[in-house]
């Protein structure tokens, strides 16, 4: 019976990150391929599964590619700058903005992961990311702006850092978003990022 119930755990350790992975790319696909279908379905009458995901990943790959041409990517900043006049739409619009920025495309903020002294007579540390290396904006020019994320969840809290406090790990920045968010169980890949001057 004990080596039922070993074996059992064993599948159910096996099989449980499989099966997550596989219902959420399914819920994901199902939500993009049922919104896009509503149209389809109002055109010609029919749904077709799967045709709403293609169209849906097509058109957001035509837009990426528009976007980077000279006349529609003035016309898509013309556009921005129409929706930024408006106050709410603009907080919406650009923390959105610079959220999604923060782990896609060329302006990543997220790349350059440390390690922060809590207290300094202490031995306790987080790991956290740079996301600003001087707040002299507010008139602070040794402080920075450490984001440190929460194990099991996407959230996190923005701490403004000393920078004797703070010390750079040699690590790369997927890494350590995958160690801190898994509460440190899961394994970090000993592959050093390119050395970057922090300060």
């Amino acid at each position: 019976m004990k080596k039922l119930v070993k074996y059992f755990l064993q599948g159910l350790l096996v099989f449980s990150p499989f099966l997550v992975t596989v219902i959420l790319f399914a819920k994901a696909f199902n939500l993009i391929d049922d919104s896009a279908n509503d149209f389809i379905e109002s055109i010609f009458g029919r749904h077709y599964k799967g045709l709403g995901f293609l169209i849906s990943i097509s058109m957001i790959t035509i837009l990426g590619f528009l976007s980077s041409t000279i006349l529609f990517g003035g016309i898509f900043r013309w556009i921005e700058s129409v929706l930024l006049k408006n106050s709410l739409i603009r907080m919406i619009y650009t923390s959105i903005k610079d959220l999604a920025n923060s782990f896609m495309g060329e302006k990543r903020k997220f790349n350059k992961p440390v390690l922060v002294h809590m207290q300094k007579d202490s031995g306790i540390y987080k790991m956290g990311f740079i996301t600003q290396e001087s707040m002299s904006l507010i008139s602070e020019k040794d402080l920075i702006a450490v984001y440190l994320p929460i194990s099991y969840s996407i959230a996190g809290d923005l701490y403004l850092v000393d920078k004797e406090l703070i010390k750079p790990i040699d690590i790369s920045s997927s890494e350590a978003m995958k160690f801190i968010v898994s509460g440190g169980v899961t394994h970090i890949d000993v592959k050093p990022k390119e050395n970057e001057d922090i300060f």
